[in-house]
């Protein structure tokens, strides 16, 4: 996963309701806990851990032009 100030949505292995806001609503990450974990703080103001190694909670957004 990328570092620190990365944006990030909902990962394929979401399971945590609507902590982020709701599907689609965006976070950014803030620390790592660990190579398996990250902190996020989502846009509206709730920040929590995540996996982000064999099960990934959150995934890099891309916000690349098309």
């Amino acid at each position: 996963m990328e570092g620190v100030g990365a944006r990030v949505i909902r990962g394929p292995d979401w399971k945590w309701g609507k902590q982020d806001g709701g599907e689609g609503h965006v976070g950014t990450v803030r620390s790592f806990e660990s190579p398996e974990e990250v902190v996020v703080v989502w846009d509206n103001g709730t920040a929590a851990n995540y996996r982000c190694s064999g099960a990934y909670d959150v995934r890099i957004l891309d916000s690349a032009p098309t």
